[in-house]
């Protein structure tokens, strides 16, 4: 009778060593957080902007008109000019009119002409009033620099001059041709003068550089901003035509994308500027994705808790019971629950990465943490080298092509007219999108895409 109790305690003290033998608790050392400094300015490449500049003639002719008014030229001797006994005084009888020839334009500035001519000893008034044409051409030069060179191309009387002798007036068109002749230069100078002043595209420009410097929200739920830093200017000559002169602009620039607080930008530099005829086009935008880690590890936890989830081998299971994410460095820590032939929490680590062609992020070179392994490899060598951390690998990731795409929208809407300073406004499109970088930040897993396009700025209004 005892010996037959005791092999049943016996057998059953086996079973139970047995059961117990079959379920392992492991309490491996939980991997430190930590994080490599990300700096704010996390995307910094070379693109290319088009600047379309159309400035209208009309606004050339009032500023001209602005400078050209009133007397143009005045002699009040009658001895000097080798004593040609004349006193003239030419003035600015209407508007002058401006009108496109290519690279150049064609002033028509009407003048009337007054004066005295003395013979003889007998002194006489005379009046006319003329139409004179000017050809400016302009031409462009590097570093900012305008050169103009204004002709005249002849005049036509509108009312000849004529000396009044009370009872007839006696013509002195050549008399007064030679006056004119004599000023021709000193008019083409303050012409050209007039238009230097005014197409300074340095000056004309200027608001536009300095608005490009000024960041731009482009995500508010990300707080991104994308900024620009002009380095050169490129300009093809200039073209006039239908009332407009057209300057093909062309901004090298380095593109930049932040996250956090607006940067802080020093908007005072300004490029210089390059004739080149064929202007690139190219342009990147950096776009950010944030995954927050709470967000990730509940989205695994939907997938594989709340649906329960279980890997077996062999006689040997584990049910998955929770999941816990965050960073160490370059890699992600993964803490999973398990309850079964194992129980307690695991440590695994891999590396995430974007996959372009599922668009979702991926984990990489996943494996167990070190202690883990040391743990397992004591008591669990099954899990250890079987094929759960490869599984795990392929069951770990995150969809993200929906939010790249309102990533997308979203600054495609501030490039749709997003107006840098008062009429000048910033219009592009957005097209491809590649893959730059994925990163751990302290609170989140950071894609980083690019999205290439073509971006101009073009000046609809004139203050």
């Amino acid at each position: 009778m005892f010996s037959q109790f005791r092999i049943t305690a016996l057998l059953g003290f086996s079973v139970l060593l047995l059961l117990n033998s079959c379920k392992t608790s492991v309490k491996p050392e939980k991997p430190d957080e930590s994080y490599v400094p990300v700096k704010t300015e996390i995307n910094r490449e070379i693109s290319f902007i088009n600047l379309p500049m159309e400035i209208a003639l009309s606004d050339i002719q009032k500023q001209i008109n602005a400078y050209v008014k009133g007397v143009i030229y005045e002699d009040n001797s009658f001895t000097d000019n080798d004593n040609d006994g004349l006193k003239v005084k030419v003035k600015k009888h209407e508007d002058i009119k401006v009108e496109g020839l290519q690279n150049k334009i064609r002033l028509t500035l009407p003048l009337s002409i007054s004066g005295q001519y003395k013979t003889l000893g007998v002194t006489t008034s005379f009046n006319g009033i003329l139409k004179t044409t000017y050809v400016s051409a302009i031409t462009l030069k590097d570093n900012w620099k305008v050169e103009t060179i204004t002709k005249s191309a002849g005049h036509e009387w509108i009312k000849s001059p004529a000396i009044d002798l009370y009872l007839f007036e006696l013509p002195v068109t050549m008399i007064a041709d030679a006056a004119l002749e004599g000023q021709k230069e000193f008019i083409e100078k303050e012409i050209d003068k007039a238009i230097r002043e005014y197409v300074d595209l340095k000056d004309y420009v200027g608001d536009v550089i300095r608005g490009l410097y000024q960041p731009m929200l482009v995500s508010e739920t990300y707080k991104t901003w994308f900024c620009l830093e002009p380095i050169e200017i490129y300009a093809s000559q200039i073209n006039t035509q239908k009332g407009i002169m057209k300057v093909s602009l062309g901004m090298k620039t380095y593109t930049e994308t932040h996250i956090g607080p607006k940067p802080v930008v020093d908007s005072s530099r300004f490029p210089i500027m390059k004739i080149r005829e064929d202007l690139p086009d190219d342009f990147h935008v950096g776009l950010v994705n944030m995954i927050k880690y709470p967000h990730a590890a509940a989205l695994m936890k939907e997938q594989y808790v709340d649906n329960p989830y279980t890997y077996t081998e062999g006689k040997r299971s584990v049910t998955l019971t929770g999941f816990d994410m965050w960073g160490q460095k370059d890699k992600m820590v993964v803490e999973v629950g398990l309850k079964g032939s194992v129980n307690g929490n695991i440590y695994l680590m891999g590396i995430p990465a974007y996959d372009s062609v599922s668009r979702n992020i991926v984990m990489r070179n996943v494996d167990f943490h070190m202690d883990t392994k040391n743990k397992l490899l004591k008591s669990a060598n099954w899990l250890l080298h079987g094929k759960f951390a490869k599984v795990m690998e392929k069951n770990m990731y995150f969809e993200i092509g929906k939010q790249l795409d309102q990533a997308k929208k979203d600054c495609q809407t501030y490039l749709d007219n997003y107006e840098i300073s008062k009429g000048i406004v910033l219009k592009g499109k957005l097209n491809d999108i590649s893959t730059r970088n994925v990163f751990l930040a302290n609170e989140a897993i950071v894609t980083l895409v690019s999205a290439n396009g073509k971006l101009s700025i073009r000046v609809e209004g004139m203050e």
